[in-house]
């Protein structure tokens, strides 16, 4: 599966094809007010605010806390965090969302799209000063069913909690297939996001990366 990042628009471009019946897929209307409480030091965090109401393809700039991240669907509530201004960091206990890998559809927020075409993420501390680089973020509306009960797929990807879900045994469809991954962010906190591909694949594309 790919998702490819064109170098004239803001907008990415999936391969729904992992799961996906034809159709389209329809955006809900940005919430008319959204209320705001303060997090941490002077950090504004948006409360009651789904995944739902952007755009497939939208860029995402803010940061959604791990617990919301690993447990909420596109349709539920969740509390979006703002970067630091000067490290270009998210808060503790929060993520921006997941590094892309070609081939995969994974989570629902994917980052690392450079405007050049390449893909490159990146967190660090030197001398105790945390610095981030994560490009620029997208959401990606995937929201399909996930086995059994129907329940929709979750913001990083996966089926099912931590606990619940490794390698092809994260609570997908048969023809769903998925690796359980981790990723840590600069404070060390980590969370697990699932990348998946159709048991039954084929990878098309073009060698030329001028055109992506």
């Amino acid at each position: 599966l790919e998702v490819a990042a064109d170098r004239a628009s803001s907008a990415v471009v999936p391969d729904w094809s992992c799961l996906f019946a034809a159709g389209r897929v329809r955006a809900l209307p940005m919430p008319a007010m959204t209320p705001f409480k303060f997090f941490s030091a002077g950090i504004v965090l948006a409360e009651g605010v789904p995944l739902s109401s952007y755009d497939s393809g939208a860029k995402f700039d803010k940061c959604i806390k791990i617990t919301d991240w690993e447990s909420k669907t596109l349709h539920d509530d969740i509390e979006l965090v703002d970067r630091d201004g000067t490290t270009g960091c998210c808060p503790d206990d929060t993520v921006p969302g997941v590094k892309h890998y070609t081939k995969y559809v994974g989570a629902q927020v994917i980052c690392g799209f450079k405007s050049d075409g390449a893909v490159a993420f990146s967190t660090g501390t030197s001398n105790g000063a945390k610095t981030c680089t994560y490009n620029t973020c997208y959401v990606v509306k995937l929201d399909y069913d996930c086995a059994a009960d129907g329940s929709k797929l979750l913001l990083n990807g996966c089926c099912a909690a931590p606990a619940s879900c490794a390698t092809n045994a994260c609570g997908f469809e048969s023809t769903c297939k998925n690796y359980a991954n981790s990723m840590t962010n600069v404070f060390g906190d980590s969370t697990e996001y699932c990348r998946t591909y159709h048991s039954t694949y084929n990878v098309e594309n073009t060698a030329v990366t001028s055109d992506d």
